[in-house]
């Protein structure tokens, strides 16, 4: 394994807030290594930490991620799991925490990982208090799930526990069930690394003590929750989305995908009126797009955005349908942009936006000219308000193709 490339990938566009050692009360540091290896005993080979971005307080035995790195070790097996007990959100500076753990670790470009994010209103997404249980396979990350975590607090310890036993993905918060998935045979043949590890990509966060397990004699897990925990975190993960009718992308000889689809996202991503619950397509001489929510009588201060992949041979959207809700003016746009980050242009079209409170639906009709001249559309969206976000089917991710 390249140490080197496997750094710069891990940490592609992260944030690097500070190169400087965070020293605890002794202001003695000893190398990453020298403690973690002896706390987490004799498994496999020793902790890496080719960015040389932990360090450890001997005084405190805290390990601070100084900045943008990553730490992992062998465990020999594909199916293992790796615990920090706890781990700590912290940053000195403007409160920006984004670190977790990963499994399934063959190099830069393929690992499973499992982050707290916790940022303020000036970072690059915005406020988000939340966990996501991502996939990076061949360099291209996609969201799994995200479980909105608005008690999570800068300084606050936490019990991480990131499992991979065969084709079962398993995330534990404290000990209770986050997230569960069942890897796709594709998806397993790519993450089958033995490889479990850290991952730092802004503030100062502390791991305070990390162990790889393999799985063939694991600890035990935490007990399951009795009852429903009142978060979104024990929902099941949604099925994976399905347009009305089939909507399979197509291959050379295959049946075109259909000019129509429905797609439901699941209910109380957001525990307020944008909650996003249907999108529907419909494409003919106008590009018809509605989205349904919760409640739009009730929504204050709501952004929706809709992004549209119209040609196949370029990663990420091309065109984005913006709109306020529920604010004098309600302006809209439709906008060119050049993925997902992009503000983009104001593109001069045929369009309209209909917001239909009584309803709870906003609605863009799109002349021919607002979306190129593509045969074929996807979509994704995204309902903000109130400093949280609700991404439909997940983040960054799109629903299948349609026909134009």
């Amino acid at each position: 394994m390249k140490r080197g490339a496997l750094t710069a990938g891990l940490v592609t566009g992260a944030v690097i807030l500070t190169a400087a050692v965070a020293a605890g009360a002794s202001g003695e540091l000893v190398a990453w290594e020298d403690r973690f290896e002896r706390e987490s005993g004799p498994l496999g080979g020793p902790w890496i930490d080719p960015g040389d971005a932990y360090r450890v307080d001997e005084g405190s035995g805290r390990a601070f991620a100084t900045g943008a790195g990553a730490a992992w070790r062998d465990t020999g097996v594909i199916s293992h799991e790796i615990e920090v007990t706890p781990y700590k959100l912290t940053d000195p500076g403007p409160g920006n925490s984004i670190g977790g753990v990963t499994v399934g670790l063959v190099d830069a470009n393929n690992f499973v990982g499992y982050e707290l994010v916790k940022t303020t209103r000036d970072f690059m997404n915005g406020p988000e208090s939340k966990s996501v249980l991502y996939l990076r396979i061949a360099g291209q990350e996609t969201v799994i799930r995200e479980v909105l975590h608005p008690e999570l607090v800068i300084d606050q310890t936490v019990n991480l526990r990131l499992r991979k036993h065969g084709q079962v993905v398993e995330t534990y918060l404290d000990g209770v069930l986050d997230v569960s998935y069942t890897l796709d045979a594709a998806q397993a043949a790519a993450l089958n690394g033995t490889n479990a590890g850290l991952l730092n990509l802004a503030g100062r966060n502390n791991y305070f003590e990390a162990r790889a397990y393999d799985l063939v004699n694991p600890p035990p897990s935490p007990p399951a929750p009795s009852t429903p925990v009142p978060t979104p975190s024990t929902t099941p993960p949604a099925p994976a989305p399905t347009a009305t009718p089939s909507s399979t992308p197509t291959s050379p000889g295959a049946s075109e995908p259909p000019t129509t689809g429905t797609f439901r996202d699941s209910s109380g991503d957001l525990r307020a009126g944008a909650d996003l619950r249907r999108l529907t397509v419909a494409s003919g001489k106008r590009t018809v797009i509605t989205s349904t929510h919760r409640a739009l009588r009730r929504a204050v201060g709501v952004q929706l955005k809709i992004y549209v992949d119209a040609t196949a041979a370029r990663a990420g959207p091309e065109y984005l349908l913006r709109t306020a809700v529920g604010r004098a003016g309600d302006g809209w746009s439709v906008r060119r942009v050049n993925g997902w980050l992009s503000a983009g242009t104001k593109v001069s079209c045929a369009s309209a936006r209909n917001i239909d409170y009584a309803s709870d639906k906003v609605r863009f009709s799109l002349g021919p000219a607002c979306l190129g001249r593509g045969d074929r559309l996807r979509i994704a969206a995204v309902a903000t308000q109130g400093g949280l976000a609700d991404w439909a089917p997940s983040r960054r991710a799109f629903y299948p193709w349609l026909s134009r």
